[in-house]
């Protein structure tokens, strides 16, 4: 036992003589910063919903209306719909329009009275909207009477135009 320390010792001194290994084993490691993945890898581009043509009409909702006299309305999805026209399009039957509300994300809404009949297959005359500050549209109703059964629903198409 004597002799293993006496070599331990010696080691010891010996190690500590020469210089650069006495520093090496004084000197505590540094953690080091984690590395980058490998490789590394592009960013990303953020993804955007396509953008609508920037002229011509676009179907923004489409409204089934089920009863001979009544209201309907809808609530517009989709990520652009800041319109500065709107028409209407029946497909099925003739539609008499008594009243139009177009009802913004913010602010009051605009009321339309129109009082017209369409017929099937064509397109109402453009409807210009307030624009105020480029508001969204956020629910488009629409007061109508028709003539025909409940078992036939009409189908009233909406176009928008910036």
């Amino acid at each position: 036992m004597k002799r293993s320390l006496f070599f331990y010792a010696l080691l010891s001194v010996l190690l500590a003589s020469r210089p650069g290994v006495a520093q090496e084993m004084v000197q505590p490691t540094r953690p080091q910063p984690p590395r980058p993945p490998y490789p590394p890898q592009p960013p990303r581009p953020s993804i955007q919903p396509p953008r609508p043509p920037a002229s011509g009409w676009i179907p923004v909702a489409i409204i089934a209306v089920r009863q001979p006299v009544g209201h309907a309305g809808t609530v517009l999805g989709g990520a652009y719909h800041s319109f500065r026209y709107l028409k209407l399009r029946v497909n099925n039957r003739a539609l008499t329009l008594d009243h139009l509300l177009v009802s913004y994300d913010n602010g009051p809404a605009s009321s339309l009275p129109l009082r017209y009949r369409l017929l099937p297959g064509r397109d109402s005359a453009p409807l210009s909207l307030q624009s105020l500050g480029g508001r969204s549209i956020r629910r488009v109703d629409l007061w109508y009477s028709t003539d025909g059964g409940l078992f036939n629903p009409v189908s009233v198409t909406i176009l928008g135009m910036r």
